[in-house]
């Protein structure tokens, strides 16, 4: 195994001391260096504020438009305000994103990156640095004929896209997958994105519409019976013995309606919980990439609120899907609901299925009542996410792609904005407003930020917890890491440079000191071979006169590999707030 190892100079220079490393374990693990003026190779935004002690930098993005929907390009700061708790909060930036997606845009440029170093930050991967879209084709909540169409759509779509779109597509199915990840080869992502199967998944169909199939399956078996008995004409029927075998039959039928309405509830409740699962591992994926995020999630949709034909109880998901909303508007991204239905036909509720009535024309064609109450509530979700981010819903329509198109045209007409906040970490939603002056003009924005608090005493994942990070082809870039390998005998000697703004610090003895663990994966041509996992405590020396926190933090180490290792992924994990960071090394 050749690993090839190039100069480091231009990723890392040397700087200043300003802090020391406690290893967890007694294994060999070199001095850690940070620097406030550390010089990086990854792009300087002009409008990127300086990192202050004490206080957060909360940064989101806005769209303006005019009240035709056209995007606004020429807004200036002077023009807007920010508010929390009704007062007015000073803007520490103030930077338009859509220059990039006009019908002038330049080729964008990538940050080049030495052979032999390796990073997660997004500014080295093709395309833009900044302002991506990740279009969720959702197979789990998702009927087989309605992914037919949504599949057909989003392949026309990619068609029409401008040359130099970044964008990736995913698929929500019994676990997340990546169908191509961010790139601007579009050819490549149409090729990958044909491969794609569709998927059947029972759970996708709602537990009201599985019962009532089963209900009129058991009408349909009685009248059978009921025929056949009357056909029997050497069968003397005793109306009485009649009326029990009825009444049997209909305590039989009604029983195995409340079971299949608990099972169906159970599975709903796995739907959800997966779902979100899914959502928030793509929100850590797309957590480092700075601008605007938006996410198109096209699904058939999922119920905010479940009730039974029998049991009555109504079961809310509606925290968990603010949970959720909340959460990724934190991160900054924007999510675009599209329910994959279409346009639905609406049912007059006539009982009899006849050819030719509305209700024989809905069994024949399989056509689902847009007026049913499981439509609203899945109409709920919706718009609960789109307008806890920021975003837009969109339903009961043909066109599918309407999300899509509506994100790429918000992106003509975003900005980034960011103010400062006191850290004062609580783990509660924060909400603020952004009103513009210039009349005429409207605008989106997520509804607040979680000021996500650090648990009490450090948590350690289980091996089990190392395992699925490892084997997960989603990564997270909610710690930004470079790293560089060096070839030793029998092993690597791995040097990790890690954002230091990405890390909570906790005093002790008046000192600042993040709490972290690191992990390391192997990997052969055909399986994950072992994963193992050390630990750092990391200490700044805190220079009273400064303001500004130093930037980077490194960790050295030497880790054995197995002779036919082809890939390496490393965790960096902060053990206070749970964040991590994953970046992928393959050997050569």
């Amino acid at each position: 195994m050749a690993f090839r190892v190039l100069s480091w100079n231009k990723m890392l220079h040397r700087c200043k001391p300003y802090l020391t490393v406690r290893g967890m374990k007694k294994t060999a693990i070199a001095a850690l260096v940070l620097g406030a003026a550390v010089v990086h190779t990854y792009a300087r935004q002009e409008s990127t504020p300086i990192f202050r002690a004490g206080t957060t930098l909360v940064e989101f993005t806005i769209v303006a438009t005019d009240n035709s929907g056209r995007p606004v390009t020429d807004l200036t700061q002077s023009e807007i305000a920010v508010l929390q708790n009704g007062k007015p909060q000073p803007v520490a930036f103030f930077r338009f994103e859509g220059s990039a997606f006009g019908p002038d845009a330049a080729e964008p440029r990538r940050e080049p990156i030495a052979p032999g170093i390796f990073t997660n930050r997004s500014e080295y991967s093709p395309g833009p640095a900044r302002n991506v879209t990740a279009i969720v084709i959702d197979t789990l909540n998702t009927l087989p004929e309605d992914q037919v169409a949504v599949k057909a759509q989003v392949m026309q779509y990619l068609r029409a896209l401008a040359p130099n779109t970044r964008v990736a597509v995913y698929g929500l199915g019994a676990n997340l997958r990546i169908v191509h990840d961010f790139t601007n080869d579009l050819e490549a992502l149409r090729a990958r994105l044909a491969a794609h199967r569709i998927e059947y998944n029972i759970q996708a169909m709602s537990a009201d519409e599985l019962v009532r199939r089963q209900l009129q399956e058991a009408e349909h078996y009685n009248d059978t019976v009921d025929e056949d008995s009357d056909s029997n004409d050497d069968v003397d029927q005793d109306a009485q013995a009649d009326a029990e075998r009825q009444a049997e039959f209909d305590k039989a039928r009604a029983q195995m309606a409340r079971a299949d309405e608990y099972f169906q509830e159970q599975l709903h409740t796995r739907r959800m919980n997966q779902t979100v699962a899914s959502l928030e591992a793509l929100g850590n994926h797309l957590a480092g990439i700075p601008g605007r995020k938006n996410l198109v999630w096209i699904s058939g949709g999922i119920s905010m609120l479940t009730q039974g034909a029998h049991d009555r109880w109504v079961n809310s998901y509606a925290s968990q899907v603010r949970g959720l909303g909340q959460r990724l508007a934190t991160q900054g991204i924007t999510v675009y609901p599209v329910q994959a239905t279409g346009l639905q036909i609406g049912f007059l509720g006539t009982s009899t299925t006849a050819p030719g009535s509305s209700k024989g024309q809905e069994e024949k064609m399989h056509l689902r009542p847009m007026t049913r109450e499981n439509d609203l509530r899945i109409w709920g979700t919706m718009d609960m996410l789109a307008d806890v981010t920021g975003g837009r819903a969109f339903k009961n329509t043909n066109d599918l792609m309407a999300g899509v198109s509506a994100a790429a045209n918000d992106m003509r007409g975003s900005y980034s904005v960011g103010f400062y906040v006191p850290d004062n970490s609580d783990n509660r939603w924060h909400g603020f407003d952004v009103r513009v002056s210039r009349p005429g003009v409207r605008v989106l924005h997520r509804k607040g930020y979680m000021a996500l608090a650090p648990v009490k005493q450090p948590v350690s994942w289980a091996q089990a917890d190392w395992q699925a990070a490892m084997q997960n082809p989603l990564g997270s870039t909610a710690i930004r890491l470079d790293a560089r390998a060096d070839a030793v005998p029998y092993g690597l000697n791995v040097l990790i440079q890690i954002a230091a703004d990405d890390l909570y610090y906790k005093r002790v003895n008046g000192q600042p000191v993040a709490d972290l663990e690191i992990g390391f994966g192997e990997r052969n041509q055909k399986e994950w071979t072992r994963v193992r996992r050390d630990g750092a405590t990391i200490t700044i020396k805190e220079n009273p006169q400064a303001t500004v926190q130093p930037s980077i933090v490194r960790f050295a180490k030497v880790w054995t590999i197995e002779p036919d290792t082809s890939h390496v992924r490393l965790i960096v994990r902060d053990r206070m707030t749970g964040r991590f960071g994953v970046l992928d090394m393959p050997l050569s």
